[in-house]
């Protein structure tokens, strides 16, 4: 949040659920602002009584422009269709890497459409890279599509920069593409490392474009 606010960004409302929570939709009303929306409608049918039927419909407060959503992949599944029946189908939501371990789910799964996350490559779209990596290491086979899957990743890319350190640190700029994202070294040394973003679609992550 501090370096979100730090880039100019403005956060109007944030809103904590408990993991157990069986009752999420009143949360998100509370947050999208449509029991007011609510209670403007009840007062407006007690300022013109009986006699002035009128026809209403309920709307979200109109000053998000982004949702962010921090939480797990099952609590996704079931606050994300909270956020569309509650009229914010069209804002965008973006969210963190828990919500995807590389193995499609395209029954539950659907109801992470539409949200964009964050995560290294050979999760959301080298699974074939990643496989072919595993080559010889029979010993990582029960732990595929499980959290260890990162670990593996940051692993190769340690060995992988061995070798690459010293071209990525004399040319400003080079970028060197790895299991866990796109590898730079800053003039100061440490390693930087850029995500890749994908979005949900019909149940799958589909990568985006990158910006550079």
């Amino acid at each position: 949040m501090t370096t979100w606010t730090a880039l100019g960004g403005h956060i109007v409302d944030q809103c904590a659920v408990a993991s157990n929570s069986a009752n999420k939709a009143s949360a998100i009303r509370r947050l999208f602002h449509i029991d007011r929306s609510a209670a403007r409608v009840k007062a407006l049918e007690r300022l013109l009584g009986n006699d002035q039927p009128f026809k209403s419909r309920l709307r979200r407060r109109q000053d998000i422009d982004v949702i962010c959503l921090f939480c797990s992949r099952f609590e996704a599944q079931s606050i994300n269709p909270q956020i569309d029946f509650h009229f914010g189908h069209d804002l965008p939501v973006y969210s963190i890497s828990h919500l995807y371990h590389g193995t499609p789910d395209r029954i539950n799964d659907l109801d992470l459409e539409g949200i964009v996350v964050g995560d290294m490559p050979c999760i959301l779209t080298n699974s074939a890279l990643r496989d072919s990596a595993r080559v010889g290491h029979e010993q990582h086979q029960a732990y595929r599509g499980s959290p260890l899957d990162r670990l593996f990743a940051l692993g190769m890319d340690a060995y992988s920069l061995s070798s690459h350190i010293t071209a990525l640190q004399s040319v400003p700029g080079t970028g060197h593409r790895g299991f866990s994202g796109l590898l730079r070294v800053a003039a100061d040394g440490i390693v930087q490392r850029q995500l890749s973003w994908a979005r949900f679609e019909d149940a799958v992550p589909m990568a985006l474009p990158s910006l550079h």
